[in-house]
């Protein structure tokens, strides 16, 4: 792996190796390489969920590893050992031109995939619906939270949605209610705090997309309404329509915050024929373990799209 702005740092025990990435402004961003331990089938850059860093995601890099992948777990600014102020960005599309950096860093070494988890997706569908998007082989999206619509995400929120009868007339399972533990976790969004940062100009200090952190005692992650504009999509449909790369979504059927067979239904009906979709809901794994339940069902894809098509000679 080699890049201008990319330097690397010794290896520890366990063999992975820390890199960081100097960007257009002089921010630096934190990744976690993990070289592949067989023959290199490619690389894999892996996005982390909204409120999480690359280091939650160390048990995936080993595993992808394992399977003759390259791996580099990205940092986003604001997150874990990247710079910048924790849960904040410089504007409305920081967390993409991050992304199409760590692309043109990592994607000189063979066929380059995505694997975005969660609210990470909104990033990578920003940048790859872009016409000047950088060339990948593949993105793969792990338990998406790619809309608002709550036919797609789940919420805790008891009262009325209006997206039910649309739901309804596609034949959408009905919601299962969400338990109170997984509830915990759930993102608390203040829609009315956001909409008075964008009209007062205040989105570089109001907080207005908060997580309970996954580790007991740490204070909850916050993003201000500047951060947040990097992971909430208004424009998904519009902008899932244009990607020109491979896609493979995989749920989890235990999943309490994403309705896979909602998304089985409605993305085929979005994504243009040139995304070759491949949809698979899991039986076991919740929001977070899915990851590591999807690497077979990942690897098995990647190679499904990069083995050489098969042609006729005709004599």
């Amino acid at each position: 792996m080699t890049h201008a702005a990319l330097t690397y740092q010794e290896p520890t025990a366990k063999g992975v190796v820390a890199a960081r990435l100097k960007t257009r402004d002089g921010a630096t961003l934190a990744f976690k390489t993990f070289p592949a331990r067989r023959q290199q089938k490619g690389t894999v850059l892996v996005l982390h969920g909204m409120g999480l860093n690359a280091a939650l995601y160390s048990t995936l890099g080993s595993m992808l590893a394992a399977k003759g992948l390259g791996v580099a777990l990205m940092d986003f600014r604001g997150h874990g050992d990247s710079s910048g102020k924790v849960g904040d960005a410089t504007g409305p599309t920081t967390y993409r031109e991050d992304l199409r950096e760590a692309v043109a860093a990592f994607g000189s070494d063979g066929p380059l995939f995505i694997f975005a988890h969660s609210g990470s997706a909104v990033a990578a569908i920003d940048l790859l619906s872009q016409p000047d998007a950088p060339k990948i082989a593949g993105l793969a999206m792990v338990a998406p939270t790619i809309s608002g619509d709550r036919g797609l995400t789940r919420s805790p929120n008891r009262g009325l949605d209006i997206g039910l009868m649309a739901r309804n007339m596609l034949r959408f399972r009905p919601e299962r209610g969400m338990n109170d533990a997984a509830a915990e976790f759930c993102p608390n969004f203040n829609f009315k705090k956001f909409l008075l940062a964008r009209v007062t100009g205040l989105g570089r200090w109001m907080h207005v997309l908060s997580f309970v952190s996954t580790r007991p005692g740490d204070a909850p992650f916050r993003y201000t309404a500047r951060a947040a504009l990097n992971m909430i999509s208004t424009w998904s449909d519009t902008n899932l329509a244009k990607l020109q790369c491979p896609v493979c979504v995989i749920t989890a059927e235990q999943d309490p915050f994403v309705n896979g067979e909602a998304i089985a239904t409605r993305l085929p009906w979005v994504l243009g024929p040139q995304a070759q979709l491949r949809h698979e809901i899991l039986l076991r794994g919740d929001h977070f373990t899915v990851t590591l339940f999807a690497v077979p069902l990942f690897v098995k894809w990647l190679c499904d799209i990069c083995r050489p098509v098969k042609t006729e000679h005709v004599v």
